[in-house]
């Protein structure tokens, strides 16, 4: 059986308005009971964005996407300003799960890494 665990010397006076959760600090209560209202009070600082976003963090994680796009597809060169989405672009658009890029050739990517070292052993002598 687990029991909830009880921190010492720590005093829990922050309660939430909308569901009586309780919080430590009275920042992690205002974020969450933003949750309850959908107030949005980050808005993008990036001119002719008007996204606006809960929390500060996912502010910041927005406005990098407005950056150069340095993650690019080497499929069909569509572009992404962040790695994880040029990953879930390959798996739903190319059905790419994993691949491999060839290190000398510029725009040569294999499923698997047996064709890499294949590859690089015809190829490249290596």
């Amino acid at each position: 059986m687990f029991s909830s665990c009880i921190v010492p010397n720590i005093q829990i006076a922050f309660k939430c308005g909308f569901c009586l959760k309780k919080f430590t600090t009275r920042d992690t209560r205002e974020k969450h009971e933003r949750t309850h209202t959908g107030e949005k009070p980050f808005k993008c600082r990036i001119d002719g964005c008007d996204k606006k976003f809960s929390q500060s963090n996912n502010r910041i994680r927005h406005e990098r996407t407005h950056k150069v796009n340095s993650f690019s597809c080497d499929l069909c060169s569509k572009s992404y300003g962040r790695n994880e989405m040029l990953k879930i672009h390959k798996r739903k658009v190319h059905n790419i799960t994993k691949f491999y890029k060839c290190d000398k050739c510029k725009d040569v990517v294999f499923e698997k890494f047996s064709e890499l070292t294949r590859h690089n052993r015809f190829l490249h002598k290596k």
